[in-house]
Parts: C-alpha cells; structure tokens; sequence
C-alpha cells in the first residue's frame, strides 16, 4: 500500500511532528511519502503520482487560496483514497467550526469571524477586545 502524507510547500519533507509517520508506517508495511498538495495540483490528472490514499497532515497553505484547495482535493478524492472525510475539511477550512463549538458549550477562545479583509473596523474591535481584557487573542484568514 502507497499513502502520500499531505503537506506544504512550506513543509515538503513534513513539519518535524508528521516525519516520524514515515518510520511507523513502514514498520507495518506501509510505504508513506510527503506530497506537497499545490505541486501535485499543478500535474495533469493523468500524469499525477498514483496512490492507495492520502493521509491530509500539515498542507498549511491552503489559505492563500482555499478554493484551490477543495477543488483539488475533490478531484484527487475521484481516484485515491482521502483518508480525512471531504465534510469534515469543507467544514474545517473555514474557522467559523469554532463557533460552532461555542455555541454546542465547548470551551474555545472567544471567536469573531471577518469574512471580508476590508471590514477592518471588525478586525480593530476584536483586537481591542482582546487588549482591553488582557486576554490571548489569534488573528487569522477565516478561510
């Protein structure tokens, strides 16, 4: 069996957490590689390396263009096996999951979601929110 590990360029021989996958996989007779997902998507379908399935780790750059991403990732789903269920990371792209869970009683940090770059003012009033309670906040694309 051939599993790609999903990652970045940022990452193309893994983050330093998924590079012991490699070892435990072939110790049960796994053959794993790295598989940077924007070099993948820029090959043709048909000349694209085959694979049994992909395990989605660490492709951290997804957000530069989330679209991309989901449009190649349902057309590698066609013929290769996405061991992350397609749902789950249309649901987890975009960060307002941690809504989601506020509002199911989990404790998350307190979210804001700003859809669009140019509501600033949104992004200025978290920011100030999270200075005036002296309290942790992240700051990040939401998709």
């Amino acid at each position: 069996m051939r599993i790609a590990i999903l990652t970045s360029t940022e990452f193309p021989a893994l983050t330093q957490d998924d590079q012991p996958l490699i070892a435990c996989l072939k110790d049960v007779g796994i053959c794993a590689q790295p598989l940077v997902w924007t070099l993948d998507e820029a090959v043709p379908k048909k000349q694209r390396e085959v694979f049994d399935a992909i395990l989605i780790r660490s492709p951290w750059d997804y957000h530069h263009n989330p679209n991309k991403y989901l449009i190649w990732q349902a057309a590698r789903a066609e013929t290769t096996l996405m061991m992350n269920d397609s749902r789950l990371i249309r649901w987890n792209i975009h960060k307002k999951y941690l809504s989601d869970f506020a509002a199911r009683g989990l404790p998350v940090i307190e979210t804001i979601v700003v859809e669009r770059a140019s509501e600033t003012h949104r992004y200025k009033a978290a920011i100030r929110s999270a200075v005036e309670s002296k309290q942790a906040a992240i700051v990040g694309p939401s998709r």
